[in-house]
C-alpha cells in the first residue's frame, strides 16, 4: 500500500511539473492527470487493464512500467496464495488436552468398566479437570462406540476410545469429506509394561510377541 501511495504521489508530481514546464501547455488539458486520473490509472494497471494517459517523458513511462511489474507480482503472489490455501490440510486446533478443556466441544467416553474409574479418579490434574468440567454430573456422557460415533459425525462431540476398535465404525459411518477433519487427542499416554517370566520360559516369545 505504501508503494502504490509513493507512485500516486510520483505520478501526481511528474505530471504537475510537465504541465508547468511543457511549452505546448494550453487550458484544454488543465484537468489531465489530475488526482482522480492517477487513482483511475492505478485502479487500471491493478486490472491489468489499459489507460488513455501517456506522457513524453521517459521517467513517467519508467514508473508506468514499473506500476505493471508490481502488478504481475501482486497477482502471482495472490494466485499463489489462494492455490496453497486451498491445496493445504486443515490446521489442527485441539492437539492436547488442556486445548480439548478449553473448546467448546462437549466430550464423552465409551461405556466400559475402566473409563469410569479413568477418568474419575486419575491423578493427572489435567484429566481430573477435563472430567470435573465436560463430564462431572451429566448425563449420557458413557456410550456405546456406535452411539459415540453417531455423535461425533452430527454434533460438537468428542468421544475418548481406543482407536484401534473405532476405526471400523469410522470407516462405514462417516463420509469421506468428513474423516479429515477428525483428529485424536491422547488422553492417557502410552506405557510400556513387561510381563515377568521364568528363564527360557515357552511363554517369552508369545508375550514378547504380543
Amino acid at each position: 500500500m505504501l508503494m502504490w501511495l509513493l507512485i500516486a504521489v510520483f505520478l501526481r508530481l511528474m505530471s504537475w511539473i510537465q504541465n508547468t514546464v511543457s511549452q505546448d501547455y494550453h487550458e484544454d488539458i488543465d484537468d489531465r492527470h489530475t488526482w482522480s486520473d492517477v487513482m483511475l490509472l492505478i485502479a487500471g494497471t491493478l486490472g491489468e487493464q489499459g489507460s488513455d494517459l501517456s506522457s513524453r517523458w521517459v521517467t513517467w513511462r519508467l514508473v508506468f512500467l514499473t506500476m505493471l511489474v508490481l502488478t504481475v507480482l501482486l497477482n502471482n503472489y495472490y494466485g499463489a496464495c489462494v492455490v496453497s490455501s486451498l491445496l493445504s490440510e486443515t490446521p489442527l486446533t485441539i492437539r492436547t488436552v488442556r486445548h480439548l478443556i478449553d473448546s467448546p466441544l462437549r466430550f464423552g467416553a465409551e461405556d466400559n468398566n475402566y473409563n469410569r474409574k479413568f477418568l474419575e479418579f486419575d491423578s493427572d490434574p489435567t484429566v481430573h479437570e477435563l472430567y470435573r468440567k465436560k463430564m462431572a454430573g451429566r448425563r449420557d456422557v458413557y456410550s456405546s462406540r456406535e452411539e459415540g460415533v453417531r455423535k461425533m459425525l452430527r454434533d460438537q462431540f468428542a468421544f475418548h476410545v481406543e482407536v484401534i476398535t473405532v476405526y471400523p465404525l469410522i470407516e462405514t459411518t462417516f463420509p469421506d469429506s468428513e474423516k479429515c477433519s477428525l483428529t485424536e487427542v491422547t488422553v492417557y499416554p502410552t506405557v510400556k509394561s513387561y510381563v515377568s517370566v521364568p528363564f527360557k520360559s515357552p511363554f517369552q516369545e508369545i508375550l514378547t510377541s504380543g
